[in-house]
């Protein structure tokens, strides 16, 4: 078997005129043929491969890659200058999605935040970053998504209290605000009340303040909206009063003063 290829020529009479185009035929092997053929298979097999990367935002019905090959937990909110960390216990699917904090729209949190008086500026779960302005931070105790937390176990709410502790050793907040009592009690394996907790262990001689609120989610109708406020604006007071204790100053006497120099 035998293939023909065009093949165009021109020629240039060095001047203004140039001659027509002559059609030139070319004898094609069946080897050369065969390796034509396997290249056009390889860029049809290269054009024709499912992509396996997609945008953080790209999330439509028809696709086969779960979302959790895509994000790996929702990325903690957090920097040396928190001064308050709230904790959540695992991110809902709309929040994962989104990869924002509090993202479902029924979500009372950002309301919260703001009528409190915790943050000066009314924010969205668009805006998350912007609460480390405001010495906030947040993280949560697990972070794979589900609809509810039931879904979790409380090993995995056990575990991720234990890389709660080594934030704490990192990022040294003056409070840790529990956004729902339940996971609270799980991880500390006692019963509680709303409010200011006692201080939290979190080893190495190193102990934190403890809150707990009513998680700030619209399914949890055992706490009004006005009971869930009240518990931050006691978040809040606390901090205030952290701010107001004055900072211990070294006393030096003359006579100490004198000593030391003649030591020296």
């Amino acid at each position: 078997e035998m293939c023909i290829r065009d093949r165009v020529s021109t020629q240039s009479t060095g001047g203004m005129n140039v001659s027509p185009p002559k059609l030139e035929l070319e004898v094609v092997s069946p080897e050369e043929l065969e390796a034509i053929d396997e290249a056009f298979r390889k860029v049809e097999k290269m054009c024709s491969k499912k992509r396996t990367v997609t945008s953080n935002l790209d999330f439509t019905p028809n696709k086969k890659m779960k979302i959790s090959s895509v994000h790996k937990g929702l990325p903690d909110i957090l920097d040396n200058n928190v001064k308050l960390i709230i904790v959540g216990d695992n991110p809902g699917i709309q929040s994962f999605k989104q990869q924002h904090w509090y993202a479902h729209s029924t979500n009372q949190f950002w309301e919260l935040l703001y009528e409190s008086g915790l943050i000066p500026e009314p924010l969205t779960s668009l805006e998350d970053r912007n609460l480390l302005r405001y010495g906030i931070g947040l993280t949560c105790l697990v972070k794979r998504e589900t609809k509810t937390t039931d879904e979790v176990s409380s090993k995995e709410f056990n575990e991720g209290f234990e890389i709660l502790k080594k934030k704490v050793h990192r990022f040294k907040p003056k409070i840790l605000c529990f956004n729902g009592i339940g996971i609270y009690q799980t991880v500390t394996n006692r019963q509680c009340k709303l409010g200011l907790q006692p201080k939290l262990d979190v080893g190495g001689g190193v102990f934190v303040e403890c809150y707990v609120m009513p998680s700030t989610s619209a399914r949890v109708k055992a706490y009004t909206k006005a009971q869930k406020l009240e518990c931050l604006k006691e978040v809040k007071a606390l901090l205030e009063k952290d701010q107001d204790k004055p900072k211990e100053k070294s006393k030096v006497t003359i006579g100490s003063f004198f000593a030391s120099k003649h030591h020296n």
